[in-house]
């Protein structure tokens, strides 16, 4: 119900069909109706319901908070604009190009479809003051809003300047607005360089006290996947030097190699064509050649995106929350691992037959998240989550297994 109004560089809807009492009714009816299947149907596992739906009170439903989320097209930003949608949350996103439609009509969608409001606003991550009119009304401001590939031609122009001075330019906008608290996202990368010479400080797990300190430009400067690796790190310390400085309070999340369903119709970034590529039946060589930017090994620390949004969202609302948060589950997963689940979840998909077995390594202590969010999706149902998000949407061309019938996605899912 209600319109979409188009004015300037901004998008958003007017009107409403549904009082509050209608809209907290919804939501109550909703959550009781996913239990109730769940329960009805054994094939439903109760993990298969949203964590966050214990949390879910109709009355706890924020219709009259406004948010900010930059970089609202991106992966995680997605995920985040949907949970703080499902909450009732007012949605001010900022997009890089009103005019690239296709790459921010899901979110149109899911305003349609759920309690809160959205309005859609250009900004750019170089220009200073871009982020005045998202942070003017927000309570809370969540800047996703960063470069996630490792095929940066231009380290320096197309890696460092939109993570770092991006940064900047948000938070100075933050502090101008007087923005309670702003939530950003950074990444395990803040913590570790994945060089060979880069240890925790404890000298086994890394903790949010750990630092990645190989950024001086020579690391970087002809590596894609260092210059990707150094801009969080650096993205992170201009964050807490000018929430400092302003008096701006910042909460930092930091996700490891973040997975799971996806939503939006296109494929973009390193999840996206990591997965995609397994489900294609590509080798670990060319995983770790073409798509992690010629990355030693493929074991990487792994999280699901939904725990991410929950995290950001978490970090907001909680008054105690405060300083870092990595994202994460403690051990590294390796191929062979990832190969074990999917091709028992899908025997229909000729995946690529692992080099090697390799073993997990805990590397992360994850006890600071735990906290925060009590628990975390199974990595085992991220990986089949993601897969089957993308096989059921036909963003994949599925490798057939020669040993299987060649069916339809929809009989395969």
């Amino acid at each position: 119900c209600g319109h979409l109004r188009h004015s300037g560089s901004s998008l958003h809807r007017t009107g409403s069909c549904l009082d509050s009492s209608a809209i907290m009714a919804s939501a109550a009816l909703l959550a009781l109706l996913l239990i109730a299947q769940a329960k009805a149907d054994p094939r439903i596992a109760a993990s298969a319901i949203d964590p966050r739906l214990e949390f879910h009170d109709p009355t706890w439903i924020h219709k009259h908070e406004s948010v900010c989320v930059t970089g609202a097209g991106g992966y995680v930003a997605t995920e985040l604009i949907k949970q703080l949608l499902e909450d009732g949350f007012r949605v001010m996103a900022t997009v890089r190009d009103m005019k690239v439609r296709e790459k921010f009509k899901h979110l149109l969608d899911l305003d349609r479809a759920l309690p809160g409001s959205l309005a859609i606003v250009e900004a750019d991550l170089l220009k200073e003051g871009s982020f005045d009119a998202c942070a003017s009304r927000a309570k809370y401001l969540f800047h996703t809003a960063s470069p996630f590939h490792f095929e940066a031609k231009d380290a320096r122009k197309d890696m460092m300047a939109p993570a770092v001075n991006g940064t900047e330019n948000v938070l100075r906008s933050a502090a101008l607005k007087r923005v309670k608290r702003v939530i950003l996202t950074s990444s395990f990368a803040a913590q570790s360089s994945f060089l060979q010479q880069d240890k925790p400080d404890s000298g086994s797990l890394y903790t949010e006290g750990d630092w990645n300190d190989f950024v001086d430009e020579e690391v970087w400067e002809n590596n894609s996947q260092q210059a990707y690796i150094a801009s969080k790190s650096l993205a992170e310390r201009k964050a807490w030097e000018l929430g400092k400085k302003h008096s701006v309070d910042v909460v930092v999340i930091q996700p490891a190699l973040v997975m799971g369903p996806v939503i939006a119709p296109r494929l973009e970034g390193t999840s996206f064509n990591l997965m995609k590529h397994i489900i294609e039946g590509k080798k670990v060589a060319y995983l770790k050649r073409q798509v992690l930017g010629g990355a030693k090994s493929f074991s990487f620390p792994w999280c699901d995106n939904r725990d991410v949004a929950r995290a950001h969202i978490k970090a907001a609302l909680n008054p105690a929350a405060s300083g870092r948060y990595i994202v994460a589950h403690p051990s590294t997963i390796p191929y062979s691992y990832l190969y074990g689940v999917l091709s028992k979840a899908f025997p229909q998909v000729a995946f690529a037959k692992p080099e090697e077995e390799e073993s997990q390594q805990a590397i992360i202590n994850n006890t600071k998240i735990m906290s925060l969010l009590s628990h975390l999706y199974p990595v085992e149902q991220t990986m089949t989550d993601m897969a089957r998000s993308l096989m059921s949407a036909k963003l994949v061309n599925v490798a057939q297994h020669p040993k299987t019938k060649k069916v339809s996605a929809r009989t395969e899912l």
